[in-house]
């Protein structure tokens, strides 16, 4: 069993508060002393929220004595946080049945392989 804490556990534990990363990072270790987390992964999924259409949070400072305070996060997020999880090839096997494309995203991209290969078929006779 993994000891990592998931997206929706650091939600629980940062959610409406103002912290810096040393304190996320204590606050992480208090509430499951046995993570595998490191402070650069704490970081990176930091980045992402902040990155994340799907979160609010706001950042004050820069460096290790930013202030980060998480006021909401929609369970898309979520979700997406433990789909993109299992699905990283250093994770193990990734799991293709989680991902999720609605119709009109598979057609666009079947319209763009098309494009993509009529533009190189172009291409290919215009060099010779």
């Amino acid at each position: 069993m993994s000891n990592r804490v998931t997206a929706k556990q650091l939600v629980d534990i940062i959610l409406g508060k103002e912290m810096s990363t040393t304190e996320i990072w204590e606050a992480v270790k208090a509430a499951h002393p046995a993570n595998t987390m490191t402070r650069q992964e704490l970081a990176l999924r930091l980045r992402s929220m902040i990155r994340s259409p799907d979160v609010k949070i706001t950042k004050k400072g820069c460096g290790p004595r930013a202030l980060y305070k998480l006021t909401s996060v929609s369970d898309k997020f979520v979700e997406r946080a433990e789909v993109n999880y299992r699905a990283n090839p250093r994770t193990g096997t990734p799991d293709k049945t989680l991902w999720h494309f609605h119709p009109k995203e598979l057609q666009f991209c079947n319209v763009h392989k098309m494009f993509d290969q009529a533009l190189a078929n172009l291409r290919g006779r215009a060099s010779t």
